[in-house]
């Protein structure tokens, strides 16, 4: 049974080549279209969502190539909402280089996020499966992209505000869950024949929200510890969008405490301590203990999912996943 990172080492190539037949039909290697979207699928990610997505399917007795497929349409319309996603909160760098919207142009950059969902639904119409799956992958599809799509407008519209926990997770499972549950449903999906009733098919669409969920969660530790890709700081904590920390600290600070947050806030990274005084700051009201705890308790509740039956590749390679999000948490919450 190969490791995650095995996995991920890979398919993410054999992916990446079914997509190329694709990527011939935007034009020349030289075309700006063509240029944006090599820029953007070739940059080092996790590819958790993909590995994810053919782990489901080869679980459920899908084909390789089907599989494969599933996986490049989780993965591209990863990197749509990536590009999309830049552009709105003004991040300049994107996992070590300048953003698509930065090294082109926003406007461009917009249109590379929205030929990238068509890209995706286009691999979903392409499907080597026979006409009532492909329909039934085509739905989920569209689907997910329409969950993301009201998580991210809930998101900012949520912006400059101290979102109640429930909140927060519902943002989450819509702007986050959203591929995870693509992933994990769109792979088991293509070993039922398209049958979208089996119990397990709902297993994992649980399984894909609350991962979704952690996902978040996690993102939004190493983002107030200014470890998010390598970047300082990004737009998204400045401005106060909906996150593990600002639920929290919404629910446990006082009054007085809610304004000094803000004020902490609004002066990110103008001094060279600005960090280290927020965090310091979250640390002693008990912000950071609190979001550690919850994140653990979601943690557990993943991994108790009914969806991972023993004996398949998607638990081992799961916890694996679990384990990288949290633990290295350890060190820096108390």
């Amino acid at each position: 049974m190969m490791t995650l990172e095995q996995l991920r080492t890979q398919l993410w190539p054999q992916m990446a080549a079914s997509l190329e037949p694709y990527l011939l039909a935007l034009g020349e290697d030289d075309t700006l279209l063509t240029r944006m979207t090599r820029y953007q699928l070739d940059v080092t990610g996790k590819r958790v969502r993909p590995v994810l997505s053919y782990v489901s399917a080869m679980d459920a007795g899908a084909s390789c190539e089907a599989a494969l497929a599933m996986g490049a349409i989780v993965e591209v319309i990863h990197n749509a909402s990536l590009v999309h996603d830049d552009i709105q909160d003004g991040d300049q760098f994107r996992r070590g280089r300048e953003a698509v919207w930065k090294a082109f142009s926003p406007r461009q950059a917009i249109n590379l996020g929205d030929m990238l969902m068509t890209l995706a639904l286009s691999v979903a119409l392409d499907m080597p499966l026979e006409p009532l799956p492909r329909i039934h992958v085509m739905q989920l599809t569209v689907r997910a992209i329409g969950d993301l799509v009201r998580g991210q407008v809930r998101d900012i519209d949520t912006e400059g505000t101290m979102v109640s926990m429930e909140e927060y997770r519902a943002i989450a499972s819509g702007k986050t869950g959203a591929l995870f549950r693509l992933a994990l449903v769109g792979g088991g999906l293509l070993g039922q024949g398209g049958d979208e009733q089996p119990p397990a098919l709902g297993h994992l669409e649980n399984l894909g929200t609350d991962l979704g969920v952690l996902f978040q969660m996690r993102d939004d530790c190493i983002e107030v510890l200014g470890q998010k890709d390598g970047r300082q700081f990004s737009s998204e904590l400045r401005s106060q969008k909906a996150s593990l920390i600002n639920a929290v600290a919404g629910g446990i600070l006082t009054a007085a405490d809610q304004h000094t947050y803000s004020l902490l806030l609004s002066t990110l990274n103008e001094s060279p301590n600005s960090r280290r005084d927020l965090v310091e700051f979250l640390r002693s009201r008990g912000v950071l203990s609190e979001a550690l705890n919850i994140l653990r308790a979601w943690r557990l509740r993943v991994e108790a999912s009914p969806a991972l039956a023993p004996g398949g590749q998607l638990k081992p390679v799961l916890l694996t996943i679990t384990a990288s999000l949290c633990d290295d948490l350890q060190k820096d919450f108390p």
